[in-house]
């Protein structure tokens, strides 16, 4: 679905709901329903989304990782497998990831089709 499709969906869900707001008025509505929660996001505060469930964020530790293509490259190279994973690791930074934590309403929708 694209944006636009989306921003048609909420007018036509406000109008059937008895709300009198212009198309530009219900997605400038949308707009800012979604700023809102990316904010609250960034922030750091997990928010509830309806129906759907919560969005939140989550922290990734520091971790050693392989680069696929320096592994690749010394491979093909002739280094030993196993050297060349020593050779190709990589650290990983910590960081912070979004989250989505699905209801159990959607899941059970989704499982009941």
């Amino acid at each position: 679905m694209k944006k636009s499709e989306l921003e048609v969906k909420v007018f036509e869900g406000l109008t059937e709901a008895g709300f009198e707001f212009n198309k530009k008025q219900s997605d400038q509505i949308a707009d800012k329903v979604f700023e809102v929660v990316y904010d609250l996001v960034v922030a750091g505060e997990e928010v509830p989304v309806g129906k759907l469930g919560k969005i939140g964020t989550t922290t990734r530790k520091a971790r050693k990782g392989v680069n696929p293509t320096l592994l690749g490259q010394l491979k093909e190279q002739g280094v030993d497998p196993e050297q060349a994973k020593i050779q190709a690791q990589i650290d990983i930074a910590a960081s912070v990831a979004p989250k989505y934590k699905p209801s159990k309403t959607i899941k059970d929708a989704l499982n009941s089709k």
